[in-house]
This record gives structure tokens, C-alpha cells and sequence, in this order.
């Protein structure tokens, strides 16, 4: 095995994780792009910083960057660029349909009670 690929073991199934690729087998550090508890285990086990191997897009500089552009206000409604018969439509709430029958009095049990 690769000297950074680390197996950890949660409960009975085992992961594998990446620290150079910033992979892991249960996929949520891939979707996320957070460290996932798998991850966090395993850096930590390397004495290093578990923000270091999060994606750029959750750190402050990224979210100041996305609030830098200056929005200035339309002064009045004729300058609101609305496409044709727009201000018309009328959107109507979906139409409800109730299931025949009585009404259930106990709610459904899940499997694990």
C-alpha cells in the first residue's frame, strides 16, 4: 500500500483515504469537498491541520469575494428589465387530491421499533 493511503476502520467497515489525491472510499470527502471523519483520523495521525485539505470555496477569502461586487439599486420600476407578460402570469398552488378512505389514527411504526 502507498505510503499515503491510510485504512480506517469505522465500526465494521474499512476506508481508504488519500491525503495526496484528497480521496476517500466512502466518497464524502469527493462530493463535499470537506474532509470526511475518515480523512480527519487520518491527518490527524500526520500531526497536520484539517482546514489545509478543504476546498478553497469554504475559507473567508472565498466567501469576501463573493460579496465584493457593488450592487447599486434601480431608482424606479421602469428600469427593472422584466421579459413579456411576465408581470400578468398568475402562478396557481398545485391542485391537491385527498387519498380515499379514512384517515390513519396510529402513525406508521420503522423498522427498528
Amino acid at each position: 500500500m502507498n505510503i499515503n493511503k491510510y485504512y480506517v476502520i469505522d465500526g465494521f467497515v474499512g476506508e481508504v483515504v488519500d491525503l495526496v489525491a484528497r480521496t476517500c472510499s466512502c466518497l464524502v470527502w469527493q462530493v463535499d469537498e470537506v474532509p470526511c471523519p475518515h480523512a480527519i483520523v487520518s491527518i490527524w495521525k500526520r500531526n497536520l491541520d484539517p482546514s489545509n485539505f478543504t476546498s478553497y470555496y469554504y475559507t473567508n477569502n472565498a466567501l469576501k469575494a463573493n460579496y465584493d461586487a457593488v450592487i447599486y439599486p434601480l431608482s424606479n420600476r421602469t428600469q427593472w428589465q422584466t421579459s413579456e407578460g411576465s408581470e400578468e402570469e398568475v402562478v396557481l398552488p398545485p391542485k391537491f387530491k385527498r387519498s380515499a378512505g379514512r384517515p390513519r389514527k396510529q402513525r406508521i411504526l420503522s423498522s427498528g421499533e
